[in-house]
């Protein structure tokens, strides 16, 4: 797609699952997703559309109150067949940095993200650039926090659900603290990204 329309790459993004996510830096499985929010000109992308041309009729939005779920096509909605179903308005802090975690996890595994990636709904993230977030989500003692108040799920995962992490208590660092921390937490991730790459 990119070497036929190398504009695309607008909206060919890598994409990250839960699975995908692990402590300091998220391991890319090479998966892409094509983002095609609502209000996007398409034409504007002729190797994107006819691409996702061999999808119609699964990407067609239902009726409304027509079509089980055997039929083919995507939940009703206003949403034109080759954009995403549902309205993202954050979609611009994807692009930001941010600090992506998993839906369900056994221990600590938070990652700390620059690329621009996309992730399916198994993710989370919290659009910050402050490695002092990361290394408190990280830390024993946010996970001793996160046994005790975190959703128990199947076999003792945890779910950090949104509402969780949005209640997550950081303490304020001094200046020493921050100092001594923010370049072990670079060297971490440093050092994770490139365990992963080997």
């Amino acid at each position: 797609l990119l070497r036929a329309d190398p504009k695309c790459a607008e909206i060919i993004k890598p994409y990250v699952r839960g699975q995908d996510i692990d402590r300091w830096s998220a391991e890319w499985a090479g998966l892409w997703m094509i983002f095609a929010r609502r209000g996007i000109e398409i034409d504007r992308y002729p190797s994107v559309k006819a691409h996702l041309e061999q999808y119609r009729a699964d990407l067609e939005p239902k009726p409304e109150g027509r079509g089980g779920a055997r039929s083919r096509g995507r939940k009703p909605g206003v949403y034109q067949w080759f954009e995403i179903q549902d309205t993202t308005e954050y979609w611009r802090e994807f692009d930001k940095p941010k600090i992506v975690y998993p839906e369900i996890t056994w221990r600590a595994q938070w990652s700390f993200d620059t690329k621009g990636t996309l992730s399916s709904n198994t993710v989370y993230f919290i659009p910050c650039s402050d490695l002092w977030v990361l290394a408190v989500a990280n830390s024993p003692v946010n996970w001793w926090y996160s046994w005790r108040k975190a959703v128990h799920g199947k076999d003792e995962a945890l779910r950090f659900i949104g509402a969780y992490a949005s209640k997550l208590p950081v303490p304020k660092p001094t200046d020493q603290q921050r100092e001594c921390a923010l370049p072990k937490v670079e060297a971490l991730i440093r050092s994770s990204a490139a365990q992963q790459a080997t």
